[in-house]
């Protein structure tokens, strides 16, 4: 008996960056600084706990439960960056800066010029303000 195999298709997003996806890439920027901050918050927090050992295990839930939450958003994240078609910018931000910035500091823009996060970072900032 012969089993019939489909071949892999690979979906590229060839159409014309919108108005709509910088709007979409500046939702994303910001929820990735939302729950970047919130996270570091926490986790900060647990650090001063010390002091009052009572309140570590409420800090260790608070911190965890952050780091849940900024996980989920950075899948979505990264599942909307590398969906968006090529030559969204908003400001000077594009998807390979918030990339950069947030999940790998490896990242090239382009092949001729590495950025460091620091550098992606900055981009982000003047182009999103926050």
């Amino acid at each position: 008996m012969a089993t019939q195999t489909t071949p892999s298709v690979t979906v590229t997003d060839n159409r014309d960056a919108t108005k709509e996806d910088a709007k979409i890439l500046a939702r994303v920027y910001r929820a990735l600084v939302d729950a970047t901050k919130v996270a570091k918050s926490a986790t900060r927090a647990v650090t001063d706990g010390w002091v009052y050992p009572d309140s570590l295990e409420g800090l260790r839930s608070h911190r965890d439960a952050a780091q849940v939450i900024l996980d989920g958003i950075m899948d979505k994240g990264w599942t909307a960056l590398t969906s968006m078609p090529r030559g969204v910018v908003a400001g000077q931000a594009t998807p390979q800066t918030v990339g950069l910035q947030f999940f790998n500091r490896n990242l090239n823009r382009n092949l001729k010029l590495r950025l460091t996060a620091s550098e992606a970072k900055q981009i982000n900032k003047l182009s999103f303000g926050c």
